[in-house]
């Protein structure tokens, strides 16, 4: 491991010859023919030192051929003695090579690489469960991430198989937490004007005037998942994945920080997709539609409040694991279209849904497994 440095002097009708540059450095550094060392710290290195026009250049390796931390606080030792001590006050100091910030980089960039990937395989899930084959035009509707993507997709055929490798990192801050309506405003104003001139439920036209309201997707979908991650937490990954990725200086106490962030949020990740492959989450918009279309052959056949209380007890043997806010949403609604008790359809709606649920459960883990 090594650090290449080049010294330039500040008054430029000074000499800046090595001898001179040994001396002014002499109650720091103790020079040999070919080894130096710190006068506080008994380890060698090995040195080149040579005078190019004007500069002095001068190249530090560690006697020791490993590339581990040990050797990558050493060098970062050496660096800091000589820049950030009163001594340079003559010399503008240029590193043209880092070897500790480079084993610092390195080292992080697989911690940055696997974040990423458990990120998008998370988001992945996630939307892929909600949505479907829809969920590019459900969720991807900033045009600015759009854009990005377009630009960046080389396959346009392969849009909706791809397009989240297709993501700056800043995208996935903004598709995540971004606050924007699924719809436009104007063509909500004008289904729930429609909807209201067809005397439709009031809880339809709630669902579509929802529609234009501006939310995060990560409010509207992952908000319920096991997971702690915010719009800050994931920017200070940024900030962190921008330092490694353009190989900046990283000293060993930044290096032990971001290595725990990211083995933090990197568990948490884990756990997320952990916890989504064991509990199959359903879309609650998936049970409207299918509760909806039951409702339907309900009032095409003209099935009566007797039949649904007699076959009740038996669906309800399936049925305990929709939350009770989604069940009273959806009962609200079909009891409103049927005109039927809601204590009747309560049971059958939440007996239905266990019962669609657990389909879906098995299709999914074909699927996703």
């Amino acid at each position: 491991m090594f650090i290449d440095l080049v010294f330039m002097l500040k008054n430029k009708d000074s000499e800046n010859d090595i001898d001179s540059f040994k001396e002014n450095f002499a109650d720091l550094i103790s020079f040999k023919e070919k080894t130096l060392c710190l006068h506080n710290d008994d380890q060698e290195f090995n040195y080149n030192i040579q005078k190019i026009g004007e500069e002095i250049r001068l190249k530090i390796l560690t006697i020791n051929k490993k590339t581990t931390r040990k050797e990558a606080i050493s060098i970062e030792s050496l660096k800091f003695a000589f820049i950030k001590n009163n001594l340079r006050c003559k010399y503008n100091v240029v590193v043209i090579f880092d070897g500790a910030s480079d084993y610092y980089c390195n080292n992080l960039s697989k911690y940055i690489f696997t974040f990423e990937r458990k990120l998008r395989q998370f988001v992945y899930l996630t939307v892929l469960s909600a949505y479907g084959t829809e969920w590019t035009k459900k969720t991807l509707v900033d045009e600015e991430i759009k854009n990005d993507v377009a630009e960046n997709i080389r396959n346009k055929n392969r849009y909706i198989e791809i397009a989240l490798d297709c993501f700056t990192f800043q995208n996935y801050i903004d598709y995540l937490f971004k606050e924007q309506s699924i719809e436009d405003a104007n063509e909500v104003i004008e289904d729930a004007k429609l909807a209201l001139k067809k005397r439709e439920s009031s809880n339809n036209i709630i669902n579509i005037l929802n529609k234009g309201e501006k939310i995060s997707l990560w409010e509207r979908l992952f908000s319920k998942r096991n997971i702690d991650l915010t719009r800050n937490s994931l920017d200070e990954i940024r900030k962190i994945r921008n330092k490694v990725v353009h190989n900046k200086e990283i000293s060993d106490t930044e290096f032990c920080k971001y290595r725990n962030i990211l083995k933090q949020y990197i568990k948490k990740l884990d756990i997320a997709v952990a916890d989504f492959e064991n509990r199959k989450h359903l879309s609650v918009t998936d049970l409207e539609n299918v509760l909806s279309s039951f409702t339907r052959i309900i009032q095409t056949n003209r099935i009566n409040e007797h039949f649904i209380k007699a076959v009740s007890p038996a669906l309800s043997e399936i049925s305990n694991s929709l939350s009770k806010e989604a069940v009273k949403n959806i009962s609200a609604s079909i009891s409103d279209m049927i005109h039927l008790d809601n204590k009747s359809f309560s049971a059958i709606t939440e007996a239905f849904a266990k019962f669609y649920r657990q389909n879906l459960e098995i299709k999914n883990a074909k699927n996703f497994s």
